[in-house]
């Protein structure tokens, strides 16, 4: 039986990170550091990934969603230069 995000019970920023770890999963990247954590009270995230070519990948925001998305942007980036 396979679960997708459509049978999870999430919010759109949970499904797009989720979205967003998957492809860079697939894209060679390897969780390297992941961290919850507060300020003042508020939740953060921190994400860093590396890949075997010796890139990284670093994200930070207030939900893991607005992390991820940071990570896939800055991936796509290194992949045009």
């Amino acid at each position: 039986m396979s679960i997708g995000i459509a049978d999870l019970n999430v919010t759109e920023d949970e499904a797009e990170g989720i979205a967003a770890l998957r492809c860079l999963r697939e894209d060679g990247w390897a969780v390297a550091v992941h961290n919850d954590y507060r300020v003042n009270g508020e939740p953060h995230t921190f994400w860093l990934f590396t890949h075997p070519s010796g890139h990284w990948l670093k994200g930070e925001g207030k939900t893991d969603g607005v992390a991820l998305r940071s990570c896939v942007v800055q991936a796509a980036r290194q992949n045009r230069n």
